[in-house]
């Protein structure tokens, strides 16, 4: 199968590291709760002792870690505010999950995002019960206020040949700012903080490319997938 992944995105916000950190601590916290799997982080190392360390999730550890991946000028060493911040962790388990995020940028080609990476086959299945996915959504949309969520692979990104910042369609698919009723009868959908949640299908199983790109067009046609944020869409 083609890589799983999940990812949130949003345009120009200029945030100071503790402010990211913040949203960073909500969402672990909020994740903890979804899944067995992620309820404890490691950093990422080049070494296997390396990468098993625990990642702190207090305030003050989380802003270090956020602050360490302040974007700087390789020159002077200078730091570059509109690049924002950037940094990952990985669960360090079975099933594997990895964590990416860049926030505080305002340089548009750029953009803002966080992504799970996540195991796909095997125990990895367990990631795709619905209850666990509405739950890593849920966690996602309320700690950082994206303006588009996808819950989507490799393959399906590529087939939709979305231009950069638009939104990319998954099994699950969340739009800020477009009200239920803005959604083609046809499609499953149910509001959700602020806007909405759009399901191409009940279980990620049942998912394939033609349903995905059929759950676009319908999306575009009704002008649901004009929203912009985020730069050159990150998946897995």
């Amino acid at each position: 199968m083609s890589a799983m992944y999940v990812g949130a995105y949003w345009g120009a916000r200029a945030e100071p590291a503790s402010t990211c950190a913040a949203r960073l601590a909500r969402c672990l916290e909020s994740l903890h709760g979804a899944h067995p799997a992620l309820t404890s982080w490691c950093h990422k190392g080049r070494s296997r002792a390396g990468a098993r360390r625990p990642v702190d999730v207090d305030p003050g550890s989380l802003t270090t870690l956020v602050e360490r991946g302040r974007a700087r000028r390789d020159v002077d060493d200078e730091t570059i505010d509109e690049l924002g911040f950037t940094g990952g962790m990985w669960n360090g388990q079975t099933p594997s999950v990895g964590l990416t995020f860049q926030c505080g940028a305002t340089f548009m080609p750029i953009g803002n995002n966080v992504v799970l990476q996540l195991s796909g086959g095997g125990e990895g299945e367990t990631l795709t019960e619905p209850a666990v996915a509405r739950a890593v959504l849920d966690s996602l949309v309320n700690a950082w206020e994206p303006v588009w969520v996808t819950w989507t692979t490799d393959a399906w990104r590529n087939a939709q040949g979305a231009e950069p910042g638009r939104p990319v369609v998954g099994w699950l698919t969340y739009l800020r700012g477009v009200p239920a009723y803005g959604i083609p009868d046809e499609l499953a959908s149910v509001a959700m903080a602020g806007g909405v949640l759009v399901s191409a299908a009940p279980t990620f199983s049942e998912v394939t490319e033609e349903r995905i790109l059929s759950v676009r067009e319908a999306l575009r046609g009704a002008g649901a997938l004009d929203l912009r944020g985020g730069g050159s869409e990150v998946g897995s």
